[in-house]
Order: C-alpha cells, then structure tokens, then sequence
C-alpha cells in the first residue's frame, strides 16, 4: 500500500504553497494533489503558476459547497473512491522534517489492519481532522453516514471568503465534522488513531507524527467582529499568521488575496498588533 496526500487549499494562496512546499521537500515518492476552492479563478490560476511542478491539481466543481466536509465527500466518494487510502493534509500544516519513513510506517501500518480511518490522537482537541487524518475509500462499508457535522451548517460563505463576511455565532455541533463516520467505524472496530505528541523526549514510536507548525483558524478573517471572550484567542492568531506571512517570499506575498490581507490589517489594528 502506498496512500496519497491530498491538501486542500483553502482562500489563502500563501498557506496552501507552503505547505505544499515543505511535504515537496519532506517526501520523495509520494503522490500529492490539491485542490483550489474559495478562490477566484484568478487566484487559482496565480497559485497554479507557484505550486511546486510535482503537485496534481483536482479541479472542484464550482456549483459544489466549499465547506469542509463536502470536499472530503466528493473526493472520497468520486474522484479517490477505488484508492486503498488518502492521506488528507490541512492546509496550514508546514512539515519540518522527513515524512517519507513516517508515512511508510502508517502504510505497513494501515496493511496489517482493518481499518479504514485515522485520526490524531490529542488531548484537549475537539477536532479528529487537524492536523492530518487518512481514511481508505475502498475499505469503507457501505451505508456510512455522511461526514457532515450535526446539525449542518444552513448558510455558508466558503465558496466566497474574499467577497462576504459572516457573522461570528460560532455554535459548536452536536456532532463536529467527521464525528459521527468516527463512532459508527469505531463500533465496528475500524477505526483507529495515531499519536500526535511526543510524550518524552526519548520517544522512539514509529507512529509519533513528525515535528510540524500548524497555524490554524483562518476562518476568523471572515468574521464580521471578534467577541471579546475571544480577542485573546483572536490576537494570537492574527500575530502568528502575520509573522508568517511576513516570512513568505515576497512573490508569494504579492499573490495573496486582497481581501484577506486588508482583514489582517484590521484586525492589527483592532486588536493592538503592531
């Protein structure tokens, strides 16, 4: 078994390279594929020039949701629906060292079992997704509830993240992305996790997930306001994600949408970030 990386590259042009650059640089033989949503085609077309020449692009249908869990959907059920496993990658993940050897392992790994979904083990998470999960469309039973979170979200803007704002009702599911696929598998005994931390620094498993940053959250620089329970969360964000932009190469950084760097500059400036 060899699983394939699939990234998908959500508004942001800047993350979306990166991380496609560092799993370049970390693996060898790997497939990788990604796929553009909540972009104008200009943007896509601007990511397309700077994606490492390895990289496969899925092309998404433009009349399907950007949510989430609706591409997860389509790409396990049409595009990836015969492949023994996919490994899919958030997009704000930056691997910092070999992957190739930790990947192989969860292969063999995966081989010698039965089950057809993986996720990160982590305290204190509520997300099973984050930073990376696999999952195995040929292994999946028949009948498997959708990976929509319950109840679904009724109105959405990740098709149009440059263009609309939403307002910040963060209500947490009943059952969050992917949760409820997790127990029914885990009932059948399919269903498994590998660890994300390192317990101690004389760790040797060869399923501890390797040394990585994952910036996460970009999902507030569509929020209309930041509610105040949330503004320490909110600059810890905003600072990280400016420093790494600052970081990037100044022609990832003129390929940036617009709209999200004049939201980053807003929010400097709202919440106090030089």
């Amino acid at each position: 078994m060899q699983s394939d990386i699939v990234v998908i590259s959500w508004w942001s042009n800047c993350l979306g390279l990166k991380c496609l650059n560092k799993l370049c640089d970390f693996t060898e033989s790997m497939n990788i594929y990604v796929v553009q949503v909540g972009k104008t085609e200009e943007q896509k077309e601007l990511f397309r020039y700077y994606m490492p020449n390895r990289i496969k692009e899925i092309i998404y249908p433009s009349d399907k949701s950007a949510e989430h869990w609706c591409i997860c959907e389509y790409l396990i059920y049409q595009t990836f629906k015969t492949n023994d496993g996919l490994w899919f990658v958030d997009h704000d993940l930056f691997i910092l060292e070999p992957f190739e050897k930790w990947l192989q392992n969860m292969d063999r790994h995966f081989e010698d079992s039965k089950i057809c979904f993986c996720y990160p083990l982590e305290e204190n998470s509520s997300s099973i997704t984050n930073p990376a999960f696999w999952i195995s469309p040929s292994r999946l039973p028949k009948g498997i509830s959708s990976l929509a979170p319950i109840p679904a979200p009724k109105y959405s803007i990740a098709n149009t993240p440059y263009k609309d704002k939403s307002s910040c009702g963060v209500v947490k599911p009943q059952k969050d992305t992917f949760i409820l696929v997790k127990e029914e598998l885990e009932r059948l005994s399919l269903a498994g996790n590998y660890p994300l931390r390192t317990i101690s620094p004389e760790s040797t498993n060869d399923l501890q997930f390797p040394r990585y940053s994952h910036l996460g959250h970009l999902s507030i620089f569509t929020w209309e306001n930041i509610p105040k329970h949330l503004t320490k969360m909110c600059k810890n964000i905003v600072s990280q994600y400016n420093a790494f932009l600052k970081e990037c190469p100044p022609e990832w950084r003129s390929i940036e949408d617009t709209q999200l760097k004049m939201r980053l500059n807003e929010l400097k400036i709202q919440l106090g970030i030089c």
